[in-house]
């Protein structure tokens, strides 16, 4: 439906999967270096002022640090660590960085590595460099929810049940016992 309406769609994945045939770009990265990515695309949105410096300003904490940490991943350091040409981090960031809205749908990769959660908060402060989160339609997410989804009758199994069973909310259980 976006891409109907204009939208790009940009795969970023260690493999050619469907997702990555069905995208308009696909780009391959070494596995576990999203963050460094992330990174880099940072690195390059501060250098161009492709940032939301009001966004920024008004809904962030620790920008200014951010700013200093990411000069240590130019794009040429990048792309040696993700395989991704140095040509390819600036189109994407660029295009990241002035379209709007932008989306960023985190897949399942991240979590499979060491600091796969640090990885995914770095992916997460793109939309919030780029004033994103404010734009309907922009912003990030990480949820498989609907991708694999639960057979709660099958796994239940209510037909065993003889009697009414209680249900708890475990974060209630202290108190309910």
């Amino acid at each position: 439906k976006a891409r109907k309406q204009g939208a790009q769609i940009v795969v970023i994945d260690v493999h050619r999967n469907r997702t990555a045939k069905w995208a308009d770009w696909f780009i391959p990265v070494m596995p576990g270096t999203d963050a460094a990515l992330a990174l880099g695309i940072m690195f390059i949105l501060f250098a161009e002022g492709l940032t939301d410096e009001n966004f920024l300003q008004q809904y962030t904490v620790g920008h200014e640090e951010l700013r200093e940490h990411v000069r240590q991943y130019p794009p040429d350091v990048v792309s040696a660590i993700t395989g991704v040409p140095v040509d390819d981090i600036y189109k994407l960031a660029r295009l990241y960085g002035s379209t709007t809205p932008s989306f960023i749908r985190i897949g399942n990769g991240p979590q499979h590595h060491d600091n796969g959660g640090m990885t995914t908060r770095a992916i997460a402060c793109l939309p919030a460099l780029t004033g994103q989160w404010l734009v309907k339609g922009g912003g990030a997410i990480k949820g498989n929810g609907g991708y694999l989804s639960l057979n709660k009758s099958a796994l239940e199994r209510p037909g065993l049940s003889r009697k009414n069973t209680r249900r708890i909310n475990m974060n209630l259980l202290g108190s309910a016992l």
